[in-house]
């Protein structure tokens, strides 16, 4: 890939790029937004077909779209990856360490243990 090829810009405009949306499950909102963009179908053909010769059957829809291979796994998942960020973000506010991780956060710090 070239270097322009590279940019995420470059990728979105060219919808190499898909944004993961929030969805419903089970009547619970997944919030896989926060996983940002991955790549298509598109990405495949375009890219991977310099390489392989059939680069679709490499990278099947299963692969590209894990949420089809088993949505309630990939809900699961998209939850713990939440939880997780939380549980290590709350950490560092806990232990003190945010004041050297993002200095300007000591005042957030303050205000957030109020």
């Amino acid at each position: 890939m070239s270097p322009e090829e590279r940019d995420p810009e470059f990728l979105k405009a060219h919808r190499y790029l898909e944004k993961c949306g929030d969805f419903e499950h089970n009547g619970k909102t997944v919030l896989a937004s926060r996983l940002g963009y991955r790549i298509n179908v598109r990405f495949v053909h375009a890219f991977f077909g310099r390489m392989f010769n059939h680069p679709h059957a490499l990278f099947t829809d299963e692969m590209l779209r894990p949420e089809l291979q088993d949505l309630a796994e990939f809900a699961n998942g998209v939850d713990n990856i939440g939880f997780d960020a939380k549980r290590v973000a709350k950490m560092y506010f806990d232990d003190g360490s945010i004041r050297q991780a993002c200095p300007s956060a000591t005042g957030a710090a303050a205000h957030h243990a109020q």
